[in-house]
């Protein structure tokens, strides 16, 4: 009496093969589709820190004694107010070598923090480019166009701490600004 032939039936061995073929393309479907979710991932997060702020690109055009202020444009969109939104602009120092400092008020967009620049130092008869942060809205505004009012400040020892329509400012030039 035999209790085991030793063979395997045709039969019983195509059942293994097809269930052996199955699992190794579920194991291959789960590793394509967890790439995928990485992947897509890894993209959004990318992108995500990229939209964090809305840049408005510097002006081509370099600052002169004519025109000490110049702008990216005359008018600026701001799509998203629930974002930052940096404007470029380039200021001539037409006076010695000393700080220079970029101010910006809009007095008629109600909920609008104050802006925000530094102090750079400037040689004489040359320009600087100068960023201005405008910090985004805690909640979107509605609709509005304004004229914003970009200042140029001066000091030959110290750098100055704000530039605004009440400082000793030397230029200035208007920008209308859409929200």
């Amino acid at each position: 009496m035999k209790i085991f032939s030793g063979r395997i039936s045709r039969r019983k061995m195509l059942k293994i093969g097809s269930l052996s073929l199955s699992v190794n393309a579920i194991v291959v479907l789960v590793l394509a589709i967890t790439m995928l979710g990485l992947g897509l991932a890894f993209t959004k997060g990318m992108f995500g820190k990229l939209a964090g702020k809305i840049e408005i690109p510097p002006p081509n055009i370099p600052a002169t004694k004519g025109e000490p202020i110049v702008l990216p444009a005359e008018e600026v969109r701001w799509e998203k107010p629930t974002k930052d939104l940096a404007i470029s602009v380039n200021i001539y120092n037409d006076d010695d070598d000393g700080y220079v400092m970029a101010g910006f008020e809009c007095p008629n967009l109600a909920g609008m923090s104050t802006a925000i620049t530094a102090s750079n130092w400037v040689k004489a008869d040359e320009f600087s480019p100068f960023k201005i942060l405008l910090p985004k809205f805690a909640s979107a505004p509605t609709a509005s166009t304004t004229v914003c009012t970009i200042y140029k400040c001066y000091d030959a020892n110290t750098a100055p701490t704000s530039c605004t329509s009440a400082s000793a400012y030397v230029d200035q030039k208007q920008i209308t600004l859409k929200v």
